[in-house]
């Protein structure tokens, strides 16, 4: 069964060598290859909300309450500081599952 399995990881691999097309990416184009042409020019803009008259609630304002955080998102360092806390805790987990079933093994063979 390995042998299938990596025969054909290299069939793949050899596959996208050969027969795969060289991609560039372009950031504007003024064309598509089915023949799609844009515009050139101003931005139309928005058409404004329809004006719906709703009735007047004269609900008063309450604020909300401030939970210490300014609203924004975390930045990319704190985003990867969690993943790697999160990995950090996974892998432990792991070795102690790991241990615990591996002391089961040898308390059963002996």
């Amino acid at each position: 069964m390995k042998k299938c399995v990596i025969v054909l990881f290299f069939l793949i691999m050899i596959n996208g060598l050969l027969a795969g097309k060289v991609v560039e990416a372009t950031v504007k184009s003024d064309t598509t290859e089915v023949g799609i042409v844009f515009k050139e020019g101003t931005p139309s803009l928005p058409k404004p909300p329809i004006d719906s008259k709703l009735p007047d609630t004269n609900m008063p304002y309450i604020p909300k309450p401030s939970s210490g955080t300014n609203g924004k998102l975390p930045s990319m360092g704190d985003l990867i500081t969690s993943l790697i806390w999160t990995l950090l805790g996974c892998s432990i987990l792991i070795v102690f599952v790991g241990v615990l079933s591996l002391k089961n093994i040898m308390l059963k063979t002996v």
